[in-house]
């Protein structure tokens, strides 16, 4: 019996390695996840523990058979079993020598892809939990492990957090003498760099059925189902959670320049959203990305300005008046300019515009500041409806009475 025992045994344990790697285990979910909403350090330490050289995590599944086993020996002093216990002793012997055998000698590098695997799904939820400082501090010394699934881990954690810095570790990481390491990091830096220059920006549409189903998913996923029925809702799950990924990563300029983010076609600044570990920008009037622009710091509203949409150094210049067909355009703004020496009828401007601010309610509060440039000519009742926006205007300027 002591012999069946332990061929048994290390039959199992060889099963348990080929297992390893094919499905997510059920505890990365939770274990790299922060478990309260102050939980980021305790989150932090668990990642460094799973970027450390000295990590053990992914032979965790391999005591799961083991400890099975000491349970049912047990069960078999307390509880009046047939089955003869030096069968399980056995098994038990086997398995845990066929680990000692089998740990070493790593037959096929399953247990360091598995652990490589680990790696990198730390690395990637370091980098969209955390600060950009925070993730930049643990990630880029990475890449100088002396582990190559270690610095694969940081190519792969780099490429979700964008950074300055993590961009020129990637360039140094593709240089790396191990091949893999080499493709892995240039692959980052490629895709880093497509991003950056605005290609290839995802569509914003489909991101709250995403998230709905994901969560869905999470709850079914946790509780007991039918093996086959669970490999159906966790093969949905992984694929739903790969468009969250691309939507995400199609946007990351945008996300780290916000809220300096602004929407050309609707002259509206970006609103952020946040699920689980992902964070996403849209616009706050068309739901959308393709109009949005980075680096827009301060919007300031013309009346009387001469282009339509410039940027420079932040700073946004909208002209919100067209005289020939006397529209107006209403614009979340920081600063309204009234820009004299014009030919056009200011105050009829000025009217339309404030009303259309109002009526749509793009930015109107006390944060718009009110500026008077150039001398523009207009009616008391022009400055009282530009009081309405900015109390703290002083007329220095020519007021005309109403004819």
């Amino acid at each position: 019996m002591l012999t069946w025992g332990i061929f048994a045994g290390a039959i199992t344990l060889l099963g348990s390695i080929k297992a390893l790697g094919r499905e997510e285990p059920r505890w990365l979910y939770r274990w790299f996840r922060p478990w309260r909403p102050s939980g980021e350090a305790g989150f932090v330490r668990r990642v460094k523990t799973a970027l450390s050289s000295r990590n053990h995590l992914y032979l965790l599944p391999l005591f799961s058979p083991l400890l099975a086993m000491g349970l049912f020996l047990g069960a078999i002093y307390l509880l009046p079993l047939s089955v003869p216990a030096t069968l399980v002793i056995g098994g038990m012997i086997g398995y845990a020598g066929a680990a000692a055998i089998a740990y070493p000698l790593d037959h096929k590098n399953t247990l360091s892809n598995y652990r490589k695997q680990i790696a990198i799904f730390a690395a990637q939820k370091l980098a969209r939990r955390v600060q950009p400082a925070t993730a930049n501090a643990i990630l880029v010394p990475l890449t100088k492990s002396t582990d190559p699934a270690l610095r694969i881990a940081a190519a792969m954690g780099l490429r979700e957090l964008g950074t300055k810095e993590g961009g020129e570790a990637l360039l140094l990481l593709g240089e790396d003498k191990e091949t893999a390491v080499a493709t892995a990091a240039r692959d980052a830096y490629n895709d880093l760099h497509q991003v950056y220059q605005g290609k290839g920006r995802l569509s914003v549409r489909t991101m709250d059925t995403y998230v709905s189903e994901h969560a869905y998913l999470v709850k079914r996923l946790r509780s007991k189902r039918k093996k086959r029925q669970y490999s159906l809702d966790l093969e949905k799950f992984h694929e739903i959670t790969r468009q969250i990924d691309e939507i995400v990563f199609s946007q990351l300029p945008l996300r780290r320049s916000f809220p300096d983010v602004y929407c050309q076609n609707c002259y509206a600044r970006a609103e952020q959203h946040h699920y689980e570990e992902w964070d996403w920008v849209s616009c706050r009037q068309c739901k959308e990305v393709h109009g949005l622009q980075p680096g827009v710091q301060q919007a300031i509203g013309q009346i009387g300005g001469d282009v339509s949409w410039d940027i420079q150094n932040g700073k946004l210049h909208l002209n919100l008046w067209d005289d020939a067909s006397r529209k107006a355009r209403a614009a979340d703004l920081d600063v309204l300019e009234i820009v004299g020496g014009k030919p056009i009828n200011y105050d009829w401007a000025v009217s339309a515009i404030v009303d259309k601010l109002y009526n749509q309610s793009l930015g109107v509060g006390s944060r718009i500041a009110v500026k008077l440039v150039g001398n523009p000519v207009l009616e008391a009742n022009s400055l009282h409806l530009l009081k309405t926006l900015d109390q703290s205007i002083v007329p220095t300027f020519e007021l005309r009475a109403p004819e």
